[in-house]
């Protein structure tokens, strides 16, 4: 395991998942709820508040020095930077399109980086309020966020990359921009999960504050991504119950949030962290309540517009038509669920035993059945 104090490997990389539950066998009633990358993707909180983004793999960028950290400065989150760090175009080019924000150019970003590395030459107590309000059009702690996010999740990893985004996403945290807050913690579960970690296990400084302002911002009860990742930590931590009154009030918070539109054919962007598991446990809980319609609304939205599996494999145990359960079979099978794999291995069979199939249908049908069943088992 990597130094404790450094709590983000350099190894770390590409950007971790966000997971809603520990294993597959742990639900909330009907749906297994996990987190995917559309669940995650760039929920809004507030005006320009991003969230975390996907995992995805990425191109790595161009090789960048290693600037040595200052003797009077020794703390990763206080390290010198200067104009060698800034990494090339054609790193921010290769970044943009899979963990930047649509409203970004690579030509603010290398404006933002250096403007950042400049200011890391005079920090004081005050220098990252100093250097937004100064530059307020080319550097604030939604473009920082974005960055260190870049940053840090190149892949293969990049040493001095990684050192300049932790920096950025500590900056913006200490701005107290909320989802650099709630990735400080995403990442300390991802790298460090409670089962794995020693019992003297301490974060270091700024993840304890990250931790701290998430904490205040849950009992606050305004954030619906603040309340979404608490239910996620509580349901890592076998605490059903409260995580699924905690989704919730995430729910409840963030349901009249406005939509923004989806560009072509994929799914709009989320609207709070974890937007797509919140629907899909609030389906399950109006659903043991008896009320149907919301639950089925609730589930459809996390489908329909966010295109999450576990919503389609929800819809589809809840169907009334076999038409309808078909397809929502289907489209949770292609993204992996096992119990939707398993659902069209069956629907498969038995349509391999239907009278009046052709021979070389029936064999089709019963090849396809096969298939389904061994992606159900992999």
């Amino acid at each position: 395991m990597p130094p404790l104090s450094r709590l983000v490997p350099r190894q770390c990389s590409p950007m971790p998942t966000l997971r809603c539950t520990a294993s597959s066998s742990q639900t909330l009633g009907i749906f297994t709820v996990t987190a995917t990358p559309n669940t995650q993707c760039r929920h809004r909180s507030n005006a320009r508040q991003p969230p975390p983004p996907p995992l995805r793999t990425v191109k790595a960028g161009p090789p960048i020095p290693t600037r040595k950290p200052s003797p009077s400065t020794p703390s990763p989150e206080t390290l010198v930077f200067t104009a060698s760090d800034v990494p090339a175009p054609s790193f921010f080019a290769s970044q943009l399109p899979l963990l930047g924000p649509p409203d970004l150019t690579v030509e603010q970003c290398i404006a933002a980086t250096t403007l950042y590395c400049d200011g890391t030459t005079a920090r004081s107590p005050t220098w990252a309020k100093s250097l937004v309000s100064s530059n307020p059009t080319q550097i604030s702690p939604y473009i920082l966020h974005y960055l260190a996010l870049m940053l840090i999740y190149v892949n293969p990893p990049n040493p001095a990359t990684h050192d300049l985004g932790w920096n950025m996403l500590v900056t913006a945290h200490q701005l107290d921009y909320t989802p650099s807050t709630l990735q400080l913690i995403i990442h300390l579960e991802a790298t460090h999960p409670l089962a794995t970690r020693p019992k003297e296990f301490k974060p270091p400084p700024p993840v304890q504050s990250a931790i701290a302002r998430h904490q205040l911002l849950v009992r606050q009860g305004k954030d619906p991504s603040a309340l979404a990742l608490q239910a996620n930590l509580l349901l890592e931590r076998g605490n059903r119950k409260s995580a699924a009154e905690m989704f919730a009030k995430a729910y409840r918070l963030g349901r009249d949030l406005p939509k923004e539109a989806p560009v072509g054919n994929q799914p709009r962007r989320p609207r709070w962290l974890l937007e797509g598991a919140t629907h899909v446990v609030y389906g399950k809980v109006m659903l043991e309540q008896g009320k149907r319609e919301e639950a089925e609304a609730a589930v459809r939205v996390a489908a329909a517009e966010l295109d999450q599996p576990q919503a389609w494999a929800g819809l589809a145990k809840i169907a009334e038509t076999e038409e309808e359960r078909t397809e929502c079979s289907l489209r949770a099978a292609m993204a992996g669920i096992r119990s939707a794999c398993e659902s069209m291995s069956r629907m498969a069979a038995e349509r391999a035993l239907e009278e009046g199939v052709a021979e070389g249908e029936r064999r089709m049908r019963g090849l396809m059945a096969e298939e389904w069943g061994r992606l159900a088992t992999s």
